[in-house]
């Protein structure tokens, strides 16, 4: 076994010049004159430094005054980012892929620049990029804020001057109209036409889920990684009360009674779990599709296929632990597709005994035809975060403003304002009975 590595520097000596030097965060840190009171000195702030902030911060902050790059304050950055921002149970929170997703851009236009001359000419020329790759833009906004909070923490370190915080803030956000970045579609209540076109072609698991979400207003991540230990069940009406939700980092709690409903789902889908056990599983759902197959299969199941056994422990497999965001649309988005198929002038053909695979298919049609399949699917297609919509327009439309502003837990009512399209349509028609 290793030895494990020492977190504090060694204090040496420069083979070629009376110096003194330490390695931290995979570079040489010059001190100062070999055994002088200075140099002991920057050795003993530099461990106290290290055991504050860690490594690559140290590092970054070391060479800032010889020109620290932006690749060296992402990088200290992102090491940041990977302990910040993380759920009770360690998990990272989606916050540390949208920070690699925008810093993605930085790095690839200045990363070899000094951090100290990236200013607000160079961020416009990174949200460029950014329209340039098709993002809307909110999202735009929202990731050159991202950068903005990531050279502010910088400066926080002493990687970069605070003047470089203050020019970036100089910089407004993109403003609606007045942009080429596209505007985001609005998100509305799912279409309760294809909602229940769709219910008989999800499996048991993703029918649950959705059943939920319909029922609760749950988020998509909620129902995700729900858990028994989320679900105060001592009194009549069950409570949603997670430890960890969106806004928990602010000190804020959140308990969402659950409809009658909602709590006899969740009676069949809790029994025999632990507290910690989550709800739906990918596992059970892989096991659903499996069982679906092996009931519609047409040939003798042969000798070696009759018994299989689960791979060892060593192996990994390919089932994750959890659902994703884009596992659990994907499981949705064909069933609606299943539900919805597309007419037969643009559907995949046979070839012969077999059917056309996907880049076969995409590769045969015209311009036209791609964008007639875009504009059927788009018709025919809804996602779990209409659930949430439908259910906060059901409820405000029915019990008002306050009380939907409760059970999707908002913390301020003009966030609930969104959930009114149904509240709007009864509004044209009241208008129109009054001549």
């Amino acid at each position: 076994m290793a030895r494990p590595r020492n977190p504090v520097p060694t204090y040496s000596r420069h083979p070629s010049n009376n110096t003194a030097r330490c390695w931290v965060g995979g570079k040489w840190v010059t001190l100062g004159p070999w055994n002088s009171t200075e140099s002991l000195e920057a050795h003993r702030r530099l461990c106290a430094e290290l055991a504050a902030v860690g490594p690559e911060v140290v590092a970054a902050k070391s060479s800032a005054g010889a020109g620290a790059t932006v690749n060296e304050l992402l990088l200290a950055f992102m090491e940041h980012a990977q302990t910040f921002y993380r759920r009770t149970d360690g998990t990272p929170t989606n916050e540390v892929d949208e920070y690699k997703q925008a810093l993605r851009f930085v790095k690839n236009l200045y990363g070899l620049t000094p951090a100290a001359n990236f200013g607000p000419l160079a961020l416009k020329a990174v949200r460029t990029e950014m329209v340039a790759k098709g993002w809307c833009r909110t999202r735009v906004n929202a990731q050159v804020g991202r950068v903005k909070r990531a050279f502010r923490w910088a400066a926080s370190e002493e990687i970069v001057p605070g003047s470089v915080v203050v020019d970036l803030a100089t910089v407004a956000g993109l403003k609606r109209n007045r942009t080429p970045a596209p505007e985001r579609k609005k998100v509305g209540p799912a279409p309760e036409k294809l909602y229940a076109a769709t219910l008989p072609h999800l499996r048991p698991t993703p029918l649950a889920m959705v059943e939920l979400q319909r029922l609760s207003g749950l988020r998509p991540g909620e129902v995700r990684h729900l858990a028994p230990r989320d679900i105060d069940t001592t009194g009549d009406l069950w409570v949603y009360a997670p430890a960890d939700h969106k806004m928990s980092y602010l000190g804020r709690d959140k308990a969402v009674p659950l409809s009658r409903s909602a709590r006899a789902l969740l009676e069949v889908w809790t029994t025999g779990l632990g507290p910690d056990d989550l709800v739906f599983t990918p596992a059970r759902a892989a096991a659903e599709r499996d069982a679906a197959k092996r009931a519609a299969r047409m040939t003798k199941v042969q000798p070696s296929q009759a018994d299989r056994k689960k791979p060892p422990p060593t192996l990994k497999t390919r089932t994750p632990p959890r659902f994703t965001t884009m596992g659990y649309a994907a499981m949705i988005r064909r069933a609606c597709d299943a539900a919805f198929p597309l007419p037969a002038a643009l559907a995949p053909r046979r070839v012969g005994t077999r059917k056309e695979t996907p880049p076969q298919w995409w590769a045969r049609l015209i311009d036209e035809e791609k964008a007639a399949v875009k504009a059927w699917r788009l018709a025919h297609r809804w996602h779990p975060n209409q659930l949430r919509h439908s259910f906060g327009t059901e409820v405000r439309e029915k019990f008002g403003l306050e009380v939907a502003q409760t059970l999707l837990g908002h913390a301020k009512a003009d966030v609930t304002q969104v959930y009114a399209e149904r509240v709007k349509k009864a509004a044209e028609e009241a208008v129109r009975a009054m001549g």
